[in-house]
C-alpha cells in the first residue's frame, strides 16, 4: 500500500518490489527496484512550461493523488493520480492519470515522461498500444529491470508528433484553450525478466478495457 513520508514524498512496497516518488522542481521523479539490486529511474514533467508547484498529495483509497493547480505565477495546472494495477513476482504495472490544464490564452503546455534505461525499443501490439522499453541494472550481476509504457488507442491522439522512436513521450504540446482539462492514463509495467509478445498483447488489452475517469 501506499505510504506518504511528507507532502509529495511516497512510497508502495510490495512483495520484491518498492516504488519511490518524489515531487522535485524539475518534475515527478520515481525510482522503482526490484530485490534491491536493480533499479530505474524515470521521470514526469513538463514542456513549454515549468512544473508547477505541489500545493497537496493525499492517499485515496488504492490511489496516490497530487495536486498542482496554475496560481498567479503558474498558469498550467496538473494533476497526477497513481494506482497500482498488479505486483507479483515478475511485473509491477503503475496506471498514471494525468490531468493538463491551464488558464492562459495562448498556451501549448505538454505532459512528458522520460524512460531511463541502456536498451530502448519501440514496438506495438495488435491493439495499437504504443510502447517505449528499457533495461538497465545497477551492476553486472544484477537483474535486468525492463520498463514498457502502455498508451492505449484513445490515448495516442494526444501524443505529439515529435515524439516517437526515443526513450521520452511527450502528450499534448499543441495549442490548449483556456479551462479545458485533458486527460490521457498511460500505463508503466515494470519487470523482469523481459515481457513477451504474448504479455504486451495481454496488458495492453487490459489497458484498452479501463474507463479514462471523468473526474479527479
Amino acid at each position: 500500500m501506499w505510504e506518504q513520508s511528507s507532502i509529495g514524498t511516497a512510497s508502495f512496497r510490495i512483495s520484491s518490489w518498492n516504488l519511490r516518488v518524489e515531487h522535485k522542481p524539475d518534475g515527478l521523479r520515481m525510482t522503482t527496484s526490484l530485490d534491491q539490486s536493480a533499479q530505474m529511474g524515470s521521470l514526469l514533467s513538463l514542456t513549454g512550461s515549468n512544473f508547477p508547484m505541489l500545493a497537496e498529495s493525499f492517499i485515496r483509497g488504492d490511489e496516490l493523488h497530487l495536486i498542482m493547480p496554475h496560481s498567479n505565477r503558474m498558469d498550467v495546472g496538473l494533476e497526477i493520480a497513481l494506482m497500482v494495477i498488479q505486483a507479483d513476482d515478475e511485473c509491477f504495472i503503475l496506471e498514471t492519470t494525468l490531468s493538463l490544464q491551464t488558464q492562459s490564452l495562448d498556451s501549448y503546455p505538454g505532459v512528458r515522461l522520460d524512460v531511463a534505461g541502456s536498451v530502448p525499443l519501440v514496438a506495438s501490439t495488435k491493439n495499437t498500444a504504443r510502447l517505449f522499453s528499457s533495461g538497465m541494472a545497477d551492476h553486472p550481476d544484477a537483474k535486468l529491470l525492463y520498463v514498457s509504457v502502455f498508451v492505449d488507442e484513445r490515448d495516442q491522439l494526444s501524443i505529439h508528433e515529435t515524439t516517437g522512436g526515443t526513450q521520452a513521450i511527450e502528450f499534448f504540446g499543441d495549442f490548449m484553450e483556456k479551462g479545458v482539462i485533458r486527460k490521457v492514463q498511460p500505463w508503466w509495467v515494470w519487470s523482469s525478466p523481459k515481457l513477451s509478445d504474448s504479455q504486451l498483447i495481454k496488458f495492453a488489452e487490459s489497458l484498452s478495457r479501463r474507463p479514462l475517469p471523468l473526474t479527479s
